[in-house]
């Protein structure tokens, strides 16, 4: 299969970019924030980043659409984190090249103060939303030109591995 520089320029490449949220905050946070930041400093605004990330490529394109997917604090848990995870979905949902996919984070250890804790919520089902969002889109009727995965986790590698098997050009971010 010839590489993206072989193929004729002719056009821009249609792209679509697949973004695990909290991983990638989690070592953009720890790349470039102080370990004494709060806990809001180091988001990341995944349109900004799509964006970025297609501007950067050494051939033209153009974003399609940005799939974000992140776990939401669960409100009776934890209100204050539940209450800006919604603020940035709504803000975030005003443009319509990006689509939310959430699930409510899990808690498996109680936290003996009775405090809510944000280091005892986990993500569960987010990768394989993600997984399967990527395999549908790139074996459906209008898939990208180029999938991005942009994540740092390795189980979503078989994926990755059947879209590219299906034809779309895919790379993956950090």
């Amino acid at each position: 299969m010839p590489s993206p520089r072989d193929m004729p320029q002719s056009k821009k490449d249609l792209v679509d970019v697949f973004i695990d949220y909290e991983n990638v905050r989690k070592i953009a946070r720890n790349q470039f924030c102080s370990f004494t930041a709060e806990p809001h400093e180091g988001m990341v605004d995944p349109l900004a980043l799509a964006e970025l990330i297609c501007a950067k490529r050494n051939r033209p394109s153009t974003l399609r659409r940005v799939r974000v997917y992140r776990g939401r604090p669960v409100p009776q848990k934890q209100p204050k984190p539940a209450q800006y995870f919604d603020l940035h979905a709504a803000d975030w949902r005003r443009n319509s090249q990006l689509e939310l996919i959430s699930r409510p984070l899990k808690y498996f250890r109680p936290d003996p103060s009775g405090q809510p804790n944000f280091e005892l919520a986990t993500e569960k089902g987010i990768d394989v939303s993600l997984a399967i969002d990527l395999v549908e889109t790139v074996t459906g009727d209008n898939p990208p030109d180029v999938a991005i995965v942009f994540s740092n986790d390795t189980d979503l590698l078989p994926a990755v591995e059947l879209s590219y098997r299906r034809g779309t050009h895919t790379e993956v971010a950090w």
